[in-house]
Protein backbone atom coordinates (compact mmCIF):
# COMPACT_ATOMS: atom_id res chain seq x y z
CA UNK A 1 0.00 0.00 0.00
CA UNK A 2 1.12 3.54 -0.77
CA UNK A 3 -0.57 6.74 0.26
CA UNK A 4 -0.05 10.49 0.18
CA UNK A 5 -2.05 13.70 0.48
CA UNK A 6 -1.64 16.71 -1.79
CA UNK A 7 -3.86 19.56 -2.98
CA UNK A 8 -6.75 18.63 -0.72
CA UNK A 9 -6.98 14.95 -1.65
CA UNK A 10 -5.73 11.83 0.16
CA UNK A 11 -4.77 9.08 -2.30
CA UNK A 12 -4.37 5.45 -1.23
CA UNK A 13 -3.07 2.89 -3.75
CA UNK A 14 -3.22 -0.86 -3.09
CA UNK A 15 -4.01 -4.24 -4.63
CA UNK A 16 -7.54 -5.55 -4.59
CA UNK A 17 -9.40 -8.33 -6.38
CA UNK A 18 -12.88 -8.87 -7.70
CA UNK A 19 -15.10 -11.84 -6.78
CA UNK A 20 -13.65 -13.83 -9.71
CA UNK A 21 -10.09 -13.36 -8.41
CA UNK A 22 -9.03 -10.79 -11.04
CA UNK A 23 -6.17 -8.68 -9.67
CA UNK A 24 -7.06 -5.00 -9.49
CA UNK A 25 -4.77 -2.07 -8.82
CA UNK A 26 -6.94 0.32 -6.82
CA UNK A 27 -6.56 4.01 -6.02
CA UNK A 28 -9.01 5.76 -3.71
CA UNK A 29 -9.15 9.55 -4.03
CA UNK A 30 -10.69 11.18 -0.93
CA UNK A 31 -11.05 14.96 -0.71
CA UNK A 32 -9.87 16.03 2.74
CA UNK A 33 -12.52 18.77 3.13
CA UNK A 34 -16.29 18.43 2.79
CA UNK A 35 -17.96 19.72 -0.33
CA UNK A 36 -15.13 18.82 -2.73
CA UNK A 37 -15.28 16.48 -5.70
CA UNK A 38 -12.85 15.20 -8.33
CA UNK A 39 -13.49 15.04 -12.06
CA UNK A 40 -14.42 11.97 -14.10
CA UNK A 41 -11.67 9.67 -15.33
CA UNK A 42 -13.08 10.27 -18.82
CA UNK A 43 -13.02 14.08 -18.72
CA UNK A 44 -11.64 15.48 -21.97
CA UNK A 45 -10.08 18.80 -20.96
CA UNK A 46 -9.88 19.95 -24.58
CA UNK A 47 -13.61 19.42 -25.07
CA UNK A 48 -14.22 21.07 -21.66
CA UNK A 49 -12.31 24.19 -22.71
CA UNK A 50 -9.38 23.45 -20.43
CA UNK A 51 -11.58 23.32 -17.32
CA UNK A 52 -10.86 20.59 -14.77
CA UNK A 53 -8.50 17.65 -14.86
CA UNK A 54 -9.40 13.99 -15.29
CA UNK A 55 -8.87 11.69 -12.32
CA UNK A 56 -6.51 8.96 -13.49
CA UNK A 57 -4.57 5.92 -12.33
CA UNK A 58 -1.86 4.66 -14.68
CA UNK A 59 0.46 1.68 -14.30
CA UNK A 60 3.84 2.66 -15.72
CA UNK A 61 5.56 0.12 -18.01
CA UNK A 62 7.09 -2.80 -16.11
CA UNK A 63 8.28 -6.23 -17.32
CA UNK A 64 6.43 -8.19 -14.58
CA UNK A 65 2.98 -6.59 -14.54
CA UNK A 66 0.69 -5.04 -17.15
CA UNK A 67 -2.79 -3.61 -17.48
CA UNK A 68 -5.33 -6.30 -18.37
CA UNK A 69 -8.39 -4.15 -19.02
CA UNK A 70 -9.81 -0.65 -18.88
CA UNK A 71 -9.80 1.60 -15.83
CA UNK A 72 -13.20 1.77 -14.08
CA UNK A 73 -14.74 3.68 -11.17
CA UNK A 74 -16.88 2.54 -8.23
CA UNK A 75 -19.33 5.46 -8.50
CA UNK A 76 -21.20 6.97 -11.42
CA UNK A 77 -20.46 10.46 -12.63
CA UNK A 78 -22.93 13.32 -12.56
CA UNK A 79 -23.14 16.32 -14.85
CA UNK A 80 -22.18 19.75 -13.53
CA UNK A 81 -22.12 22.74 -15.93
CA UNK A 82 -21.48 20.38 -18.85
CA UNK A 83 -18.63 18.53 -17.10
CA UNK A 84 -18.67 15.00 -15.71
CA UNK A 85 -17.67 14.89 -12.05
CA UNK A 86 -17.85 12.30 -9.30
CA UNK A 87 -20.13 13.13 -6.35
CA UNK A 88 -18.53 14.91 -3.38
CA UNK A 89 -16.45 12.50 -1.33
CA UNK A 90 -14.27 9.51 -2.12
CA UNK A 91 -14.05 7.66 -5.43
CA UNK A 92 -12.06 4.51 -6.18
CA UNK A 93 -10.57 3.76 -9.58
CA UNK A 94 -9.58 0.19 -10.38
CA UNK A 95 -7.29 -1.11 -13.10
CA UNK A 96 -7.31 -4.84 -13.90
CA UNK A 97 -3.72 -6.10 -13.98
CA UNK A 98 -1.97 -9.28 -15.01
CA UNK A 99 1.29 -10.58 -13.62
CA UNK A 100 3.87 -11.73 -16.15
CA UNK A 101 6.43 -14.25 -14.90
CA UNK A 102 6.82 -16.08 -11.62
CA UNK A 103 7.61 -13.23 -9.21
CA UNK A 104 4.55 -12.72 -6.93
CA UNK A 105 5.93 -9.41 -5.58
CA UNK A 106 6.66 -6.52 -7.88
CA UNK A 107 8.14 -3.10 -7.18
CA UNK A 108 6.41 -0.92 -9.76
CA UNK A 109 5.38 2.68 -10.33
CA UNK A 110 1.99 4.24 -10.88
CA UNK A 111 1.00 7.75 -11.87
CA UNK A 112 -2.05 9.51 -10.47
CA UNK A 113 -3.69 12.69 -11.75
CA UNK A 114 -6.58 14.64 -10.24
CA UNK A 115 -8.01 18.02 -9.27
CA UNK A 116 -10.41 18.75 -6.40
CA UNK A 117 -13.08 21.43 -6.70
CA UNK A 118 -16.21 22.64 -4.96
CA UNK A 119 -19.41 22.97 -6.91
CA UNK A 120 -19.24 26.75 -6.37
CA UNK A 121 -16.14 26.85 -8.59
CA UNK A 122 -13.36 26.99 -5.98
CA UNK A 123 -10.63 24.61 -7.16
CA UNK A 124 -7.38 23.47 -5.62
CA UNK A 125 -4.05 23.12 -7.44
CA UNK A 126 -4.21 20.19 -9.89
CA UNK A 127 -1.90 17.20 -9.43
CA UNK A 128 -0.63 15.95 -12.79
CA UNK A 129 1.11 12.57 -13.10
CA UNK A 130 2.30 12.24 -9.51
CA UNK A 131 4.61 9.20 -9.66
CA UNK A 132 4.35 6.73 -6.78
CA UNK A 133 6.45 3.68 -5.97
CA UNK A 134 4.26 0.70 -5.05
CA UNK A 135 4.86 -2.87 -3.92
CA UNK A 136 2.38 -5.06 -5.72
CA UNK A 137 1.73 -8.64 -4.60
CA UNK A 138 -0.18 -11.19 -6.63
CA UNK A 139 -1.33 -12.99 -3.48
Amino acid sequence: MTEFAKSGVRVVVFMDSDPKGQHLLRATFTPTDQGFHVYSKDLDTKAAGGVGMATRLELLPHPSIKAAGPLFADVATEGHHGLDIYPDGPVSLRLPVQFVGADPNVAAQVAVTYMACKTDGVCLQPVERQILDVQIASR
